[in-house]
């Protein structure tokens, strides 16, 4: 087990929906393992790649002790309910995060999310999917230094799209924004990443102002 490079964790709940004669199975994500899982998984020193899918009750701090050496983290239904970025931008290897599918779920209705000037120093692709309960997110210049894709599909509400702190993110070279209809596209935040040299592609039901100029 010292030799682990992939770990992919799934928790369900299987039930049955009736009546019969349309007999399914359909599956509802519940607590991923017992407390404790960042420390079992904290000396595989190996480890590159972590994915876990389930409700993770556990708190925060236990992310701390995820593997230094990790270089892709995934985080779906995790419903977290504090920021995981300040934790998760200590992560001195990580290259690939995707939160997907409520993987932060702020105990109040609307939250934020907060990136330090030193976080994230090796991340290059960062994926918020399904990520619907926060409201404002504060990139503070010199966060993500390496980033060279990001992805914000229906994600976040209340906020007009790309925020401006990602105008810090100088390395920035794809931004993919699919907002949900609780957000809005910033023209002007668009026109300023393009003109610093980061391709901005857009796709919704709907057309956006100016962004397709």
């Amino acid at each position: 087990m010292e030799q682990l490079v992939l770990l992919h964790l799934e928790s369900w709940t299987v039930y049955e929906v009736f009546p019969r004669k349309l007999l399914q199975k359909r599956k509802t994500r519940r607590e991923i393992l017992s407390a404790g899982l960042g420390g079992r998984v904290s000396g595989h020193r190996q480890l590159r790649v972590l994915e876990l899918a389930g409700i993770w009750k556990h708190g925060v701090a236990e992310l701390t002790k995820l593997p230094q050496g990790l270089k892709k983290l995934k985080l779906i239904g995790s419903k977290l309910r504090e920021d995981p970025m300040p934790v998760l931008g200590m992560l001195p290897n990580l290259a690939v995060l995707v939160l997907e599918d409520d993987a932060y779920m702020p105990q109040r209705n609307m939250a934020s999310l907060a990136c330090h000037a030193d976080g994230f120093p090796r991340l290059q692709h960062l994926t918020f999917h399904g990520i619907k309960h926060v409201e404002s997110w504060n990139v503070k210049a010199g966060a993500f230094p390496s980033l060279t894709r990001l992805n914000l599909i229906f994600s976040f509400r209340g906020m007009a799209l790309p925020p401006p702190g990602l105008l810090h993110v100088t390395s920035l070279q794809m931004l993919h924004l699919k907002p949900s209809n609780e957000c809005t596209v910033s023209a002007e935040n668009v026109r300023k990443l393009r003109e610093k040299g980061c391709e901005v592609v857009t796709t919704s039901s709907y057309e956006i102002g100016s962004i397709f100029i």
